[in-house]
């Protein structure tokens, strides 16, 4: 005889594989004689539930037969009921109604009919997901009758809960909390405290769409804390993803997709893909809220298609609205159109009157953009009556806008209209809405000629813009975010020099300072504060990841950049795979950092933006002989404020930016043509001079002929404005003389970074004492097209005898970080990448890796006062919206280094090198760093004549303390 098995072993049996299992039809038959294996299977079920669904519904499946070979139907129900349930955590609601129909069937065949309105109760929400909503209330009004008489006042309350949410579904607000405080009320009288939790995060929710945040902020918090001290962690990671849109409805979008990103990860690891993917959807919505918008269409596609495959019409809907938003921004018009007509059908089909005014009101933006006004009109006034009667304040704001502005553009008084949305703006916390009255507020009073109150309005949207800036900390998301945004600040600036009293001009260098590289001087002030950048305090497990990524895109670059151009084309498509690896790598190495930066545990990110200085403090902290030069562009009008000690000027109009970018491309082909001489013969080189100094001539016509009658001090800060940023003004040429022949000119990404340097260094009375050659690091790492980097080094070495010399394979990351941290002179002669694409993954190759403009944030060099990156293009950068400069310039800044000393353009080898001595020369000489750079551009002009050969160095920040040589 088999000696008998435990219940367990054998329904453990009963789940392998049938093919694994012989003698299945007698094993089913003892398991369905022995109570045990149905209880044990049940119980299994239950555990699984949260952790592996697939699990639990193949054990609740196998419950079903064992009770039915049984004929216990009451057991049968309860099996039914799991698998249902299961079945919804996967998010398939169509298989879930079945299944539940089942489990009541079963019930009623045994006579129990509380039995058979209980296991309903999950089928109320599936109806709900599938969009059959009469079906769905029908159903949930029966149960909660039939429940009642019964006397489970409980399981009433959760089916008044799952009505709740279908009137929420259908934005019918008011209703719905009615359902969950009826539904709360019973739960805090059971003392079903998950139960209760469970409904104030359907609370929330609803306070969520009515902006009533803090509410909304309390309740989330308090669910949170039952559902972690249950150890539910699934319920905690849905909070999780509900705290993550609430986030993006307050204007934090970038911890809003922090959040959702984690809460989706767990969904995922959870095989919860349902919830997964509307983890995508609304991540979607705060990266179209960011100007992301290829990340917004990845993550609405990934949504659709959950979405699609389960049926779920409202939620399609939803997706196909916001990807239509993302058309629109686009100018996408045609999609766009597509888009909303297929979410109005959807939303029609479901009769949800709320969303089809969002609709409504996205159709009138596309219609103004395409030009036809009067039915963007009449849209725009259906979708604010209707958003105004169900009492969606911020949405039916957003509508009066837009009529508002439509109403201004046909000369008619918008001004109550746009009061009221700005009040409105306000009351909701929408800064951008708000931000946007106010401008058009502005121009509304400008146009009828009331500066004043014009001028009143706009600096009051500066204020908003920046109150929502502060909200997106994470530089890559807040430069995206303020792309189309900056208008504001060119209008402000526009107005008060139109204006033009002196004050006006002073105020309006105030406001380009305002909208020149903030996150900047952010990241210098937190770095000078000595604050730990995100990067040092990584979680273990991170770090180690980091680590990995950073090896493999260290080996991708050293293959890519040791090819020289014919092995790049004999390798093909690999060269094409292999930037196509790179570029994955270093998306999910920012991707952990952006998260790492965002996260719960991460240090504060901004609380305001750093202030900016008025033109007076400007003008106090230039010296005698000292002016500075500040560019902006209003439109293709670029003017200068000239400041000097005794008073600020202003130039209007000095030149059409169209022409200036026309000059710069000229200038760039000439340069470029050098390049390919150089390979060639001497000769080209001498043949493309007049060339080059032609251009040269007209870009100094256009930037510093205009203002050279105001130019009498000797030494120039320039600070430059968008396409202005890495043109070598030092080598602008005036017919006669190039400009440092007459100026000693050295470059700053705004007026209020320069002031913060030059306070810096006085306040350190370092200016006048020198410091020793021993605190100097040497570094170079030579290869091919760079082969003069070890004579470079070697001259360097013997002028600075006592200097720290890492070169070859000494020259590790670990090494420069450990020696960089002392030093107050860096020398790095190597070999540089600059990443137009991706600039924060510009690098400097080392030995054994890439230092790249992202890892200098987490250095600290405050000692540093000169840092000389002798490689080719490490002073180009992208200048991205607010005048924010990305590449190894930024690095460095932001790792406390005073002054960098980079190239603007590939340098040549040998030029290169003679140029550094001749630098170092003239600093041992005792001379600052600007007049050392100056004259060793002059001195070695006499062997190299082309400016591609002696002007390829610029100094960006302090021109400040000298070195001695050691006695």
């Amino acid at each position: 005889m088999r000696p008998l098995m435990s219940a367990e072993a054998v329904c453990e049996i009963l789940l392998l594989d049938p093919l694994e299992a012989p003698d299945r039809e007698e094993l089913l038959e003892i398991a369905a004689a022995r109570p045990e294996c149905l209880d044990y299977l049940l119980q299994s079920a239950r555990e699984r539930m949260s952790a592996n669904t697939s699990e639990a519904a193949r054990r609740a499946q196998l419950a079903v037969v064992l009770a039915e070979r049984g004929k216990d139907g009451r057991a049968a129900a309860q099996a039914q009921r799991l698998f249902g349930q299961a079945l919804r955590v996967q998010g398939d609601h169509a298989g879930a109604v079945t299944a539940l129909e089942a489990a009541a069937a079963f019930a009623l065949q045994a006579g129990d009919t509380r039995l058979a309105a209980q296991v309903q109760i999950g089928r109320v929400d599936s109806l709900n997901w599938l969009g059959r909503y009469d079906e769905a209330i029908a159903l949930a009004r029966r149960l909660e009758t039939e429940l009642r008489a019964h006397g489970e006042e409980t399981d009433a309350a959760k089916v008044l809960v799952n009505l709740g949410s279908i009137y929420y579904r259908r934005d019918r607000y008011a209703s719905a909390l009615t359902c969950y405080e009826s539904a709360l009320a019973i739960f805090a009288q059971a003392g079903e405290a998950v139960a209760e939790a469970t409904v104030q995060t359907n609370v929330a929710a609803v306070l969520m769409e009515l902006h009533r945040v803090d509410e909304a902020i309390a309740l989330f918090e308090q669910a949170r804390a039952t559902f972690a001290a249950h150890a539910l962690l699934t319920p905690a990671a849905k909070i999780d993803a509900n705290v993550g849109f609430l986030h993006y409805l307050s204007g934090r979008y970038a911890q809003s997709v922090t959040v959702l990103q984690r809460a989706r990860e767990e969904f995922s690891a959870r095989d919860q893909t349902l919830d997964a993917a509307k983890c995508d959807a609304d991540m979607a919505e705060a990266y179209r809220e960011l100007n992301l918008y290829p990340e917004a269409q990845e993550a609405y596609a990934r949504a659709g298609v959950e979405m699609e495959a389960r049926g779920i019409a409202y939620e399609q809907a939803r997706i196909e609205l916001g990807s239509a938003s993302v058309c629109i921004a686009q100018e996408q018009n045609a999609e766009a159109l597509t888009r909303l007509d297929r979410a109005n059908s959807l939303f029609a089909a479901h009769g949800n009157v709320t969303q089809q005014a969002y609709v409504r009101l996205l159709r009138a933006r596309l219609l103004r953009q395409s030009g036809d006004r009067a039915e963007a009109q009449r849209e725009a006034k259906r979708a604010f009556g209707t958003l105004t009667r169900r009492g969606l304040r911020g949405w039916a704001a957003e509508a009066r806008l837009l009529l508002a502005e439509m109403a201004g553009e046909d000369g008619g008084d918008a001004a109550r209209s746009l009061h009221a949305v700005r009040r409105t703006a306000r009351a909701t916390a929408r800064g951008w809405l708000e931000c946007r009255t106010e401008r058009a507020l502005g121009r509304h009073y400008l146009a009828k000629g009331n500066t004043a109150r014009g001028l009143h309005h706009l600096q009051a949207g500066v204020e908003a813009l920046e109150q929502a800036r502060t909200l997106i900390a994470p530089e890559e998301m807040h430069v995206s975010f303020l792309r189309d945004k900056l208008a504001i600040y060119e209008e402000t600036v526009g107005a008060l020099l139109t204006r033009g009293r002196p004050q006006d001009i002073d105020r309006a260098l105030e406001y380009v300072e305002r909208a020149k590289s903030r996150l900047l001087l952010e990241r210098i002030q937190a770095a000078l504060a000595d604050k730990p950048f995100a990067d040092t305090t990584l979680p273990v497990q991170v770090a180690e990841r980091l680590a990995i990524l950073r090896a493999e895109m260290s080996r991708g670059y050293r293959r890519l950049n040791t090819l020289d151009e014919s092995e790049a084309r004999r390798m093909g498509p690999a060269g094409v795979v292999e930037a196509a690896s790179l570029n994955a790598l270093e998306k999910e190495y920012a991707h952990i950092l952006q998260q790492e930066e965002s996260a719960p545990h991460a240090l504060p990110g901004l609380t305001s933006l750093p202030d900016v200085v008025a033109a007076k403090e400007l003008s106090e902290a230039l010296r005698d002989n000292e002016a500075l030069v500040v560019y902006y562009a209003i439109g293709q009008s670029v003017c200068a404020w000239i400041v000097t000690p005794q008073k600020v000027h202003f130039r209007p109009q000095i030149a059409c930016m169209e022409k200036v970018d026309q000059a710069a491309r000229r200038m760039r082909y000439q340069l470029q043509r050098v390049g390919w001489a150089n390979e060639l013969s001497t000769r080209h080189a001498q043949r493309f001079q007049a060339d080059t100094q032609a251009v040269l001539t007209d870009l100094y016509d256009l930037l510093l002929r205009p203002l050279a009658d105001l130019l009498t001090a000797e030494q120039i800060v320039v600070v430059p404005h968008a396409a202005l940023h890495g043109l070598p003004f030092h080598a602008l040429f005036d017919g006669v003389q190039h400009a440092l022949d007459r100026w000693e000119i050295r470059y700053a990404p705004s007026a209020t970074l320069w002031r913060r340097g030059a306070l810096r260094l006085r306040s350190s009375r370092e200016e006048a004492a020198s410091w020793s050659e021993a605190d100097a690091l040497l570094v170079g790492v030579s290869s091919p097209g760079i082969e003069q980097v070890t004579e470079e080094v070697s001259r360097l070495s013997h002028l600075l005898p006592q200097a720290c010399v890492l070169q070859g394979e000494a020259a590790t990351l670990e090494a420069v970080r450990t020696r960089a941290g002392s030093c107050r002179l860096l020398h790095l002669a190597t070999h540089a990448l600059y990443r137009a694409d991706n600039p924060l993954f510009s690098g400097l190759q080392l030995a054994d890796g890439w230092l790249l403009a992202r890892d200098l944030y987490a250095l600290r060099l405050p000692l540093c006062d000169l840092a000389t990156l002798s490689a080719c293009q490490t002073g180009v950068a992208l200048a991205e919206a607010g005048d924010e400069l990305f590449g190894l310039i930024r690095g460095f800044l932001v790792s406390g280094v005073r002054s960098v000393a980079v190239s603007l353009w590939p340098a040549d080898d040998t030029a290169t090198a003679a140029l550094m001595q001749e630098f170092y020369a003239r600093l041992l000489e005792g001379e600052s760093k600007a007049a050392a750079l100056r004259k060793a551009q002059q001195a070695i002009r006499v062997r190299f004549p082309h400016p591609y050969h002696w002007a390829a160095f610029a100094l960006v920040g302090e021109s400040g303390s000298n070195v001695s040589a050691s006695v």
